[in-house]
């Protein structure tokens, strides 16, 4: 509570609800974008017609992919972000002091990679 006795819970309680169901929208989007693209849509030498569906070619579907993977990161980060209090806590609870600094260095390690494979990658 402020100084005029406004609470602002509720707020925080709203915004974690609008994130957790964008999560949920922009995952099952990304998973029937994913199967669309694995099942339904034809890979190789095909007619180009045939690389079609509901009027979109086969790289707008891999282009939506896309971009719904980076708003579902945005949105993990987001909500990693208004739960930062309770990540730390609870790692903090799991992972004694010695814990953390390796739980920090095995998390590095992995960003670290993830960006050298993605480095190698590209093109």
């Amino acid at each position: 509570m402020n100084s005029a006795g406004i609470t602002y819970k509720p707020i925080r309680s709203f915004v974690k609800y609008l994130v957790d169901i964008h999560l949920f929208i922009t995952l099952f989007a990304m998973f029937l974008s994913g199967l669309l693209l694995h099942f339904v849509i034809p890979v190789g030498r095909v007619s180009s017609g045939d690389k079609y569906f509901l009027g979109l070619h086969r790289h707008s579907w891999i282009d939506m992919h896309l971009f719904l993977a980076l708003i579902f990161m945005t949105l993990v980060i987001i909500h990693v972000g208004i739960n930062s209090k309770l990540v730390v806590q609870l790692t903090k609870q799991h992972f004694h002091k010695a814990g953390i600094r390796m739980f920090g260095a095995i998390a590095i390690s992995v960003l670290l990679l993830m960006l050298g494979c993605w480095l190698v990658v590209a093109p």
